[in-house]
């Protein structure tokens, strides 16, 4: 179980945004702030701000960002990934599965990255059939270095 939390925070790990200088960080941060403010209906803004405060670790201020964008259009799709993203950064796994869920069915095309981020939050619930299931929808020409050994491991594991 040890390796399989490893490999799914390996794969949280690589789904995190690339980092920034810390310093250009706050200088962003602070006039994302300001503009927000000024700006509230602007959901780009209120994405970027989400964004940038998950990478500089405020997951409750990027939790409110992607909050203020889903009470202004539910289905912004960079937002919703991000959101995702925050609910399992949280450790609210069974709600961010809940809610991937929701989104597979309500878009028939998804990217690899649904059901990556799906798998993460079963298989940190303990749900390693689901997970492994949920992973036996990807392409396998399109996942992750990551995603294939937990692949790898599910499938030599539930065998």
């Amino acid at each position: 179980m040890h390796f399989l939390r490893s490999i799914t925070s390996l794969l949280l790990t690589r789904l995190a945004l690339s980092a920034l200088d810390g310093f250009e960080n706050n200088i962003q941060y602070d006039r994302l702030i300001g503009l927000v403010r000024k700006y509230p209906f602007w959901k780009q803004g209120y994405f970027r701000l989400a964004e940038l405060s998950l990478l500089m670790g405020k997951t409750e201020e990027a939790y409110l960002a992607c909050t203020a964008i889903r009470n202004l259009d539910k289905q912004y799709e960079p937002n919703n990934l991000l959101y995702a993203k925050i609910l399992l950064k949280y450790a609210k796994f069974e709600q961010a599965e809940k809610f991937l869920q929701e989104n597979i069915f309500i878009k028939k095309k998804l990217g690899t990255l649904y059901y990556e981020l799906l798998a993460a939050s079963q298989v940190s619930q303990g749900k390693e059939h689901d997970a492994l299931h949920t992973l036996m929808n990807i392409d396998k020409s399109k996942v992750s270095f990551e995603t294939a050994t937990m692949l790898d491991y599910l499938s030599k594991k539930l065998s």
